[in-house]
């Protein structure tokens, strides 16, 4: 038998041993204020032998004073014996003993240019990291559509890059190439791994390069800020409801 490790485990811990202060503490207390109340006054004596008597007869011992009995229950009471965790109080030992949950932070705002054609919107984009494309903003697409020109640019078009896919359109439904880009950005928000449809484009007054559909604005609430020119992405878990205008 371990007689060390059974004498160990009899010995109270000091937690316990602090609550045991703390509760004799508090009886004393009790007692001395019940006794207090019965006849006025409690001193504190010390007595021949130096060791500290309480009395309510002060003439038989040396050394004595009456005791505050509202210092000591107010000391008793804002002051727990360490080793107690305080409960009151909003110092700064307190924050650091129950630190509050950490606020979860808000969703990130990307704010990007946008240049405005009548009622068309552009936006300048990267996609693969490297090829830049202005994309209209397109809120009725559901893909993400690039010119033929700007999937050659990327080198994405040969057939070994390409799975044939049926796109509908306002004229009726035709035959697309698909291609996953590794990336598409649009200034600090970004996707990877979207798939987009190779098509040909509409004429166009203006150069552009593609549509930006819902496969990506879909991620985010959309925001079109007018007085300051530009769209304000907010990641969110929500679905895309629609494109908000402030203006």
């Amino acid at each position: 038998m371990n007689w060390q490790s059974e004498a160990y485990a009899s010995l109270p811990s000091v937690q316990q041993l602090t609550n045991v202060r703390f509760l004799s503490l508090t009886s004393l207390i009790i007692f001395l204020a019940a006794d207090a109340s019965a006849t006025n006054t409690l001193f504190e004596c010390v007595d021949s032998h130096g060791k500290p008597v309480f009395t309510d007869s002060p003439h038989q011992l040396l050394t004595c004073q009456a005791i505050d009995f509202s210092s000591l229950q107010h000391s008793l009471s804002s002051s727990p014996p360490a080793g107690v965790p305080s409960t009151s109080g909003a110092g700064p030992d307190a924050e650091k003993s129950f630190p509050t949950a950490p606020v979860p932070s808000e969703p990130q705002t990307a704010r990007i240019p946008v240049e405005r054609v009548e009622n068309i919107l552009i936006v300048s984009a990267t996609l693969n990291g490297s090829t830049q494309a202005r994309l209209i903003i397109d809120t009725g697409a559901s893909q993400t559509i690039i010119s033929q020109r700007l999937a050659l640019d990327l080198g994405l078009y040969s057939t070994a890059h390409t799975t044939q896919v049926l796109l509908h359109t306002a004229s009726g439904s035709v035959k697309a190439n698909a291609v996953t880009l590794d990336s598409i950005r649009i200034g600090e928000a970004e996707i990877r791994n979207s798939q987009v449809l190779i098509h040909t484009l509409p004429d166009l007054p203006f150069a552009v390069d593609g549509l930006l559909g819902l496969s990506f604005l879909g991620a985010y609430q959309i925001t079109l800020d007018t007085k300051r020119g530009e769209l304000q992405l907010k990641s969110s878990s929500e679905k895309f409801g629609g494109l908000v205008e402030k203006k």
